[in-house]
């Protein structure tokens, strides 16, 4: 059908590369014995949507670009070569007639055809399609409908099932969120502006520009890291540290200028780190499971602790509230809670379940008794907690920003990027 097409506009045989992106249920494998060949559900919408794309393209006038000559310069040190008789004959000769005719025509695989309506030189338009030819993927099924169970492909007749939905619902096309930028806040301390020089002097120039320009998602591998490329290089990285790492730095560039987040309903920190300890307390000294109690109690030892990680954030609660936007309160004179939390990124939250070990950790991994020890602690422990479990926003949203916003340390980097392969080293394997 393509070469047909073809036919109508240029003499040579096309070479087409088209990528179709189509549900796995609509694939049918067995129909070659070594898988050269499959067969698709909606087979002939595909070709007709194929071929009316090509002709609409063909259809506009392109432009054709001739490959140019490259001369050489003349080396200067080469030896010439003296004249001799022979030569001086041959230069007597008139030249002949394939000199004076014109220059050879370009041969068609050395042009390029671009599209008049993008800018001059674009070749983009006809490698990149914003839409897959069949327009089917992401597509749900009713629950009575056929087709919206799994299809064995084994079977032979697996395709026969027809579609029975009275309204098709589509997902939505999930799109890569624009990293925001930052705006370092003024700052009169000189404990920030050294926490700041630190980040700047401590800073790995090249993986900086490593992860700017060449850092591209390939997939998440556990809960902690995932997979990316470099340039030619395969590479692993531990996305959890790095964005860790990421809002520690942004909370001292953001320092006293950060937004503010509240909740709905306010928190009691007393009950939350109670609570947390005796989980903890649980899992060191597992119960048989007849003793294991159907709620959750905090004894006194952990209420009395607890009270302790209160006092001790409220105590601190105005410089908490002033430059970092972490509110604390006493509430009807008894209950000690949280009611806002610092906005580091915007379109970013953390995850509510490592809330209680943050509080724990806020009273008592934080040196108060120095003012640069103290801001150090306050947002590498806010780090920890908003870069924590950032699996499910890693790809669109934490990934870009990473690359974008983070300032690479160098005694860490190394650890957090490692190198697995090249891509050379994995076409060889599979050409095998």
């Amino acid at each position: 059908s393509i070469e047909g097409l073809y036919a109508h506009f240029t003499k040579t045989k096309p070479l087409i590369y088209i990528s179709i992106h189509v549900p796995p249920n609509e694939v049918d494998v067995n129909v070659h014995p070594s898988k050269k060949q499959v067969a698709l559900l909606h087979q002939e919408k595909i070709y007709a949507s194929i071929i009316e794309v090509l002709r609409k393209m063909l259809d506009k006038i392109g432009r054709t670009f001739q490959k140019a000559s490259v001369k050489v310069a003349e080396n200067p040190y080469k030896r010439k070569r003296t004249t001799t008789k022979n030569d001086e004959e041959k230069n007597r000769t008139p030249k002949s007639t394939k000199s004076q005719s014109s220059q050879p025509t370009a041969q068609s695989k050395d042009k390029v055809r671009t599209s008049t309506s993008a800018p001059s030189g674009a070749i983009e338009p006809f490698l990149v399609s914003s839409k897959s030819p069949t327009g089917e993927e992401n597509v749900f099924h009713e629950a009575s409908c056929a087709m919206s169970k799994p299809i064995d492909i084994t079977d032979p007749g697996a395709f026969a099932r027809r579609c029975t939905c009275t309204t098709v619902v589509r997902a939505p096309r999930i799109v890569s969120v624009a990293v925001p930028k930052i705006i370092t806040t003024a700052c009169t301390y000189k404990s920030i502006k050294s926490l700041r020089n630190r980040i700047t002097k401590h800073a790995n120039g090249e993986w900086r520009q490593k992860m700017r320009r060449e850092a591209i998602f390939v997939g998440i591998v556990s809960d902690q890291r995932c997979l990316t490329q470099c340039g030619v290089e395969l590479q692993i990285w531990h996305f959890e540290r790095l964005a860790q790492l990421l809002f520690t730095q942004l909370v001292l560039l953001q320092f006293g200028g950060m937004g503010k987040a509240t909740f709905e309903a306010t928190i009691d920190v007393t009950l939350v780190v109670g609570q947390l300890l005796e989980l903890e307390d649980m899992l060191d000294t597992p119960l048989p499971k007849k003793d294991i109690p159907n709620a959750l109690v905090v004894r006194e030892l952990h209420r009395n602790l607890a009270d302790q990680v209160a006092d001790c954030l409220l105590e601190h609660s105005e410089m908490l509230q002033e430059y970092f936007n972490v509110g604390f309160r006493r509430e009807d004179g008894k209950h000690i809670v949280l009611e806002s939390l610092p906005v580091i990124l915007p379109g970013h939250s953390p995850n509510p379940s490592g809330l209680p070990l943050f509080l724990l950790r806020l009273a008592t991994k934080v040196n108060w008794e120095t003012e640069k020890t103290c801001f150090q602690g306050i947002s590498r422990e806010l780090g920890l907690y908003y870069g924590a479990s950032c699996r499910d926003q890693l790809q669109h949203k934490m990934f870009p920003a990473i690359c974008q916003l983070l300032t690479p340390p160098k005694d860490e980097i190394e650890n957090c990027c490692q190198k697995i392969t090249q891509l050379s080293t994995l076409y060889r394997a599979f050409e095998r």
